[in-house]
């Protein structure tokens, strides 16, 4: 929904693939409700120089995934894939024992675990910052969107139109 990034200039759009420049120059120009506005799949990690901290995020779907781990007190490596961290971080890999048998039982990893043991990974719809001089454990960790509640009643045909107006958004 790059529409919604329409304040942004043609002349600051990166080229490529990635829109993480645009995106970082957008949100700096918005509230942080620009989260809650962006549709589709996306996760970002983003560094700010001047307070020297980092802002992770992730679509409210959970649909591409972010995974960290804390390396020693100040480094922090992330990936879309936990053996990616891993391999950034050239420790030994440990299987979670209890995030394992969750998965094989449920089909799911509880929290923010995953199945590598240290390796975390940021809930759909979450906002994680980190500042250099608080260490590796995230000094704020909020959602920034949640499940509506459920209507009660709905008007026959209200769902229907609602369904369209999404779906032209989306499109």
């Amino acid at each position: 929904n790059s529409g919604e990034l329409e304040g942004v200039q043609r002349s600051e759009r990166p080229r490529g693939d990635t829109s993480a420049a645009w995106f970082g120059r957008a949100r700096d120009r918005r509230d942080r409700g620009l989260f809650t506005k962006l549709r589709g799949e996306w996760a970002v990690v983003e560094y700010e120089p001047l307070s020297k901290s980092v802002l992770t995020a992730r679509d409210m779907v959970g649909c591409l995934p972010l995974h960290y781990e804390a390396v020693g007190g100040n480094c922090l490596v992330f990936a879309s894939d936990p053996r990616q961290v891993l391999a950034g971080t050239g420790l030994r890999v440990d299987l979670d024992d209890a995030a394992m048998l969750s998965h094989v039982i449920d089909c799911y990893t509880p929290s923010s675990r995953s199945l590598f043991y240290g390796v975390r990974r940021l809930l759909p719809g979450t906002v994680n910052r980190w500042r250099a001089d608080r260490g590796v454990d995230p000094v704020s960790c909020e959602p920034f969107w949640q499940v509506p509640p459920l209507r009660a009643r709905v008007a026959p045909g209200e769902l229907e139109e609602e369904l369209r107006v999404l779906l032209h958004q989306a499109v």
